[in-house]
């Protein structure tokens, strides 16, 4: 666990075909750990998503490494559910 307070995971924990991923609000996410389960998009798609802002920025760790907060995923997973209460809940602040 770092200082800051979130968890980082490894890609190896979930490559398993069928897993479906039970995302830790406090878990720092590499993209291949949430495209196509639980988020129904593929990496490109992603990508894209962000740069039109239609899904949440990633935080960028170094110049290779990228993640997303878990939080912001749930957040975005229950927006796109239909579920604002769960939407509108604060990410914790690193």
């Amino acid at each position: 666990m770092r200082a800051c307070g979130y968890v980082c995971l490894d890609a190896r924990d979930f490559r398993h075909r069928g897993f479906t991923m039970d995302i830790q609000p406090t878990a720092l996410l590499r993209i291949k750990q949430f495209s196509r389960n639980p988020v129904p998009y593929g990496v490109s798609t992603i990508w894209k998503m962000v740069r039109e802002g239609r899904f949440p920025p990633p935080i960028r760790l170094s110049s290779r490494t990228t993640v997303w907060r878990g939080a912001d995923i749930l957040a975005w997973l229950a927006e796109k559910a239909g579920n604002p209460a769960l939407a509108a809940a604060p990410a914790p602040k690193p």
